[in-house]
């Protein structure tokens, strides 16, 4: 099963898109015409994971012809052309993403989020596990998941807080929230999320958060707490 999790890193190329045959295209076109004939299979089989600074001088001291200081901004320029029109997602790719997006124990928010009262916010996107943790049902249309709007927050001045932190530093990290389910009950969660300030005609913060829910381990801190404070009132050690 999924565990918690702060950080999900993919690999670029030849994983989220196919730069790997384009580039190794461009750099055996190169090769060859400084006198080092190979085919994009081959630049594939031998060249894959050196630097281009290595290639050249491996170039030059098999060909023994000295090589223009321009020739790798010229082959960058070349292979960024390619990129712009050839570049595209790997196959599978969407159908994996859309399916880690479904089954993640993390709630993921993709929204804009309001900064004038009155103003709703807009949903973008929202995982199932975070309809779970914030008490909607599987079958709520997504535009009708608003998790962080003011009616949501047990301390509402927690959200123009929370709003401040990432229009001004454009983040957040392990933010606790007391927060209030769409059936009522309160839940703990903790919010890690990036966020910019659009200085639009309805000041907005546009926001992309996972939200992890911490109930369990709150109430674990409270227990402990109590127990403690209970101990040093009966003196106990």
């Amino acid at each position: 099963g999924w565990s918690a999790m702060s950080l999900l890193i993919f690999d670029c190329d030849g994983v989220l898109v196919n730069s790997e045959p384009i580039a190794n295209e461009i750099l055996a076109e190169m090769l060859t015409a400084l006198g080092r004939p190979m085919t994009a299979q081959e630049s594939m089989r031998t060249q894959i994971g050196k630097s281009l600074a290595d290639i050249l001088d491996e170039t030059r001291a098999l060909t023994g012809r000295a090589i223009a200081d321009d020739v790798g901004a010229a082959m960058n320029e070349t292979l960024f052309a390619r990129f712009r029109t050839d570049l595209r997602a790997m196959d599978g790719l969407v159908e994996a993403l859309a399916r880690l997006f479904e089954t993640v124990h993390e709630g993921v928010y993709i929204g804009s989020l309001s900064r004038r009262e009155g103003d709703r916010d807009e949903t973008f996107a929202a995982n199932p596990h975070l309809r779970l943790i914030f008490g909607y049902p599987p079958e709520t249309p997504e535009r009708d998941v608003r998790p962080f709007e003011t009616e949501r927050f047990v301390d509402p001045q927690a959200r123009r807080q929370m709003l401040d932190q990432l229009s001004r530093e454009g983040a957040i990290t392990n933010h606790l929230l007391r927060m209030r389910r769409a059936d009522g009950r309160q839940v703990w969660v903790e919010v890690n999320a990036s966020g910019e300030a659009q200085n639009s005609r309805v000041p907005r913060v546009e926001v992309q958060a996972l939200v992890r829910d911490v109930s369990d381990r709150k109430r674990l801190e409270h227990q402990t707490r109590d127990l403690y404070n209970f101990r040093n009132r009966h003196g106990f050690t």
